[in-house]
């Protein structure tokens, strides 16, 4: 078609306290639901950022700017009920 191919690139996965990933038909925590809890949008991006090796970004805007795929954090991350992140190994896997 003449275009130029995407790029793609595979994040770590966000998983629950027991270690199953986050998904809506697990009834996982959703972003809706922290954003009805009162959490801004900046807030939540200032959690998932980090995990994208951008740590220090007023703005998503000023993050995209910067964004290195090569400092994306191994992962998977723990996200808990309340919405906080913490890296986590997987079952099996040391770090």
């Amino acid at each position: 078609l003449g275009a130029k191919p995407p790029t793609y690139l595979h994040t770590p996965l966000l998983l629950d306290p027991k270690g199953m990933k986050l998904a809506k038909r697990h009834g996982s925590l959703e972003v809706r639901a922290l954003r009805k809890a009162g959490e801004s949008p900046e807030t939540i991006w200032g959690r998932l950022l980090p995990l994208l090796g951008l740590p220090d970004h007023a703005s998503l805007d000023t993050a995209v700017e910067d964004f290195d795929p090569a400092a994306i954090l191994p992962g998977p991350f723990v996200v808990d009920a309340e919405g906080k992140i913490r890296n986590r190994p997987m079952e099996g896997e040391s770090r």
